[in-house]
């Protein structure tokens, strides 16, 4: 990216599990509401959270869309960063160009005895 004629560093950050501003109404029309205090009439959260139904999911559109773009936005990158599990790791190291620079963050989820 060019600002004021010099080059310039970007980050894009992809929610490909969705975010908690984004909305769908019945029509499948989905809409992104900033800083969202209630649900907009006739509309319903547009999210994958936890549970049996998140891979299916996965596979629907916005999110179809939204992981293919982020898997060509990994392959094309010359660096990124991420919170990921063990087995995270393998697949962004699998999508990302040959000359580009990882910087993993591992995700420790703790548990209670």
């Amino acid at each position: 990216m060019t600002v004021n004629g010099r080059q310039s560093r970007t980050v894009a950050v992809w929610k490909v599990h969705g975010s908690l501003d984004w909305f769908q109404d019945a029509s499948k029309q989905i809409i992104g509401v900033r800083s969202a205090l209630t649900i907009p009439a006739n509309y319903s959260p547009l999210m994958i959270t936890p549970g049996i139904d998140k891979y299916r999911l996965a596979h629907g559109e916005p999110f179809r869309t939204i992981l293919g773009c982020s898997d060509l936005a990994l392959q094309n990158a010359r660096s990124y960063s991420a919170l990921a599990t063990a087995s995270m790791t393998s697949m962004f190291k699998q999508n990302l160009s040959s000359d580009a620079t990882a910087i993993l963050y591992p995700w420790l989820s703790s548990q209670k005895s």
